[in-house]
């Protein structure tokens, strides 16, 4: 229990924090609180939808739908990726982290499993043809392989044959070379998709998430 002492026209921010026990869909509705110990007072969350698109008629009307700030889905554990670009190069043929035009430029992808579940089919999607995965030092030529899916260049699968799946705590590195195709700034994209691992019935839907 928290107790606040508000004088006439004070105003105090109060953070809360939730601790869900089951699984399944949670909403917030409100805060509910006693006022001078003796009358309770509810007071709901209004919280605005997002202006609908979809057609004109909620376009010229500013129809808002069904907000979903306060509404989530309580699931059973779940891993969570956390993504480290580094560069390799610094210093060599480099001025204060800038590259030439033409220039290829090593980095170094870590993906670190912060969640309490093992990743797995973890796939990367960028906006630039120019970012690839290489092989480790220990690959042989002949076994090497592409890391890409498709014609694209942009969509590439990252696994490791030592580690497989990704479990909690565990990390894995991915050598890679960025190309510097034209001047000007240039901003690099990354969409990272990774799988729950499946337990050992295999059965019901694969659960994913995303990271940006």
């Amino acid at each position: 229990k928290s107790f606040v002492s508000l004088a006439a026209d004070e105003k105090s921010s109060i953070s809360l924090s939730i601790c869900p026990l089951v699984q399944g869909d949670l909403e917030i509705l409100g805060v509910r609180g006693k006022l001078a110990g003796g009358v309770w007072v509810f007071h709901p969350f209004q919280i605005k939808g997002p202006l609908l698109q979809n057609n004109r008629h909620n376009k010229s009307n500013r129809v808002r739908g069904e907000p979903m700030l306060l509404k989530s889905k309580i699931e059973s554990e779940m891993p969570t990726l956390d993504v480290e670009l580094e560069r390799r190069d610094i210093g060599v043929e480099s001025l204060d982290g800038a590259s030439l035009q033409g220039q290829i430029t090593s980095w170094t992808i870590r993906l670190n499993n912060m969640g309490t579940a093992p990743a797995t089919n973890i796939t990367m999607k960028t906006n630039l043809p120019w970012f690839a995965i290489i092989p480790s030092e220990t690959t042989k030529e002949a076994e090497a392989t592409s890391q890409c899916v498709g014609p694209t260049g942009t969509l590439m699968k990252l696994d490791s044959p030592s580690l497989g799946v990704l479990h909690p705590g565990q990390s894995m590195e991915f050598p890679a070379h960025l190309r510097t195709s034209y001047g000007g700034r240039q901003e690099l994209y990354m969409l990272f998709r990774y799988e729950l691992q499946e337990d050992a019935t295999g059965k019901g839907s694969k659960k994913h998430r995303w990271l940006q």
